[in-house]
């Protein structure tokens, strides 16, 4: 949980304190408790970060891999762990979050995620120019190297 709203989404940085930069805490609950974050970035650094150091193996697929290579990533996936890959893929049309929970309210199903994530010129939506600046400085550069990624341009 934490403050957004659809037109700062994901609001990184607390837009109340305007003189310097805080970032917006996060709250995570899991199943047996909670997590408290410094920001949703120190969220998804410590989140990746903890992977990378468990001695066992592990696969790590990216979402928008799975959006849109749905198939091919779900049967190399199924190969890398020595699953069996069914040829009758099917894509879930509407959202995974409807289950009724006000937290996942207007999630996307698969055509609105298309839609929001497929075009490049809308990357950067929802993110104010301290948000980019919070990202590139915050972001752990390692984790986004192995994943492809890189950090917002810094506004000019």
């Amino acid at each position: 949980f934490w403050e957004h709203d659809k037109v700062n989404c994901p609001n990184l940085i607390n837009k109340k304190i305007v003189d310097r930069d805080v970032p917006e805490d996060v709250m995570v609950r899991y199943a047996l408790g909670y997590g408290i974050y410094d920001s949703l970035i120190d969220m998804w650094n410590t989140f990746y970060e903890d992977y990378e150091v468990q001695p066992f193996p592990h696969l790590s697929t990216r979402f928008e891999d799975l959006l849109f290579h749905g198939q091919e990533v779900t049967k190399i996936a199924c190969n890398c762990v020595g699953g069996v890959f069914h040829e009758k893929f099917t894509y879930m049309e509407g959202s995974a979050k409807e289950n009724g929970m006000p937290v996942h309210n207007g999630a996307n199903g698969l055509i609105k995620a298309l839609i929001q994530y497929g075009d490049p010129s809308k990357r950067l939506d929802g993110l104010t120019d301290r948000d980019r600046v919070y990202a590139s400085r915050t972001l752990n550069s390692d984790l986004m190297q192995k994943f492809g990624y890189s950090a917002p341009p810094l506004p000019t």
